[in-house]
């Protein structure tokens, strides 16, 4: 998928007719992205997009009002002071509130479809504990099923944090580790004695059986839902 670059906006021509082709040749994309349920990592950059894109033009307006101004008029009826600023707004800062003004509105209406995918995915997700469950759950195993796909993926789960700028956030990577066809025999329990015999350095992995009603496509929705569920999941059961 054709994707935006971070510096769209002020990146070559900034000319309103060329930024807002660029746009909706993106959002196009997106859209097809959406259509094929591919939500990640198509959604994740449109929110990274108008999150940047309102910063920008915030903190440009925020500079705007810090220029000197001079008195408009005054309407004594609403105690409201009309004012103009002494520095004069140049052909670029209109076009690039014209392009900003165009964007953010199609941005937020992407992401909101995104969110509707997100919320459908995770309404057909359920998850449940298997054997008892470690104090520390910082490491396990999950077992994905998609019912009608009839096969189960064993992941290894593994959390970490990192911080950005403003806090601190907890991340999780998974590792495949095995596929099986479940039946007599091979249930999330047997499954879980078996982890236990081949990886004894987890003597009691946190172990969560995942299923979903649907199929979905695994690396771009599936398994990025997972990952947020089972975070909170984990979060709310400290």
């Amino acid at each position: 998928m054709a994707t935006l670059p971070i510096d769209w906006l002020t990146q070559g021509i900034v000319d309103f007719e060329h930024k807002k082709y660029l746009i909706l040749s993106y959002l196009k994309n997106i859209k097809e992205a959406y259509d094929r349920y591919d939500l990640y990592p198509s959604w994740s950059e449109l929110k990274y997009h108008y999150t940047y894109t309102k910063a920008f033009i915030d903190q440009k307006h925020r500079l705007a009002g810090q220029f000197p101004t001079q008195i408009q008029s005054v309407d004594w009826k609403r105690f409201s002071i009309e004012s103009s600023s002494l520095v004069p707004e140049g052909e670029l800062e209109r076009v690039l509130d014209d392009i900003v003004a165009f964007a953010l509105p199609r941005f937020e209406k992407g992401i909101a479809v995104g969110q509707d995918m997100f919320e459908e995915v995770a309404s057909t997700l359920s998850i449940e504990p298997v054997g008892v469950i470690p104090l520390v759950k910082d490491a396990g195993y999950i077992l994905v099923y998609p019912q009608p796909a009839r096969e189960v993926k064993v992941y290894r789960y593994e959390t970490s944090f990192f911080l950005n700028t403003l806090d601190t956030h907890r991340s999780v990577q998974f590792h495949l580790m095995d596929v099986y066809t479940p039946g007599i025999g091979h249930t999330p329990e047997s499954k879980k004695l078996e982890l236990l015999r081949r990886q004894p350095q987890l003597p009691n992995p946190a172990t969560y059986f995942i299923q979903t009603t649907k199929v979905y496509p695994e690396q771009q929705t599936l398994l990025p839902v997972v990952q947020q569920l089972l975070m909170s999941y984990i979060e709310s059961n400290q």
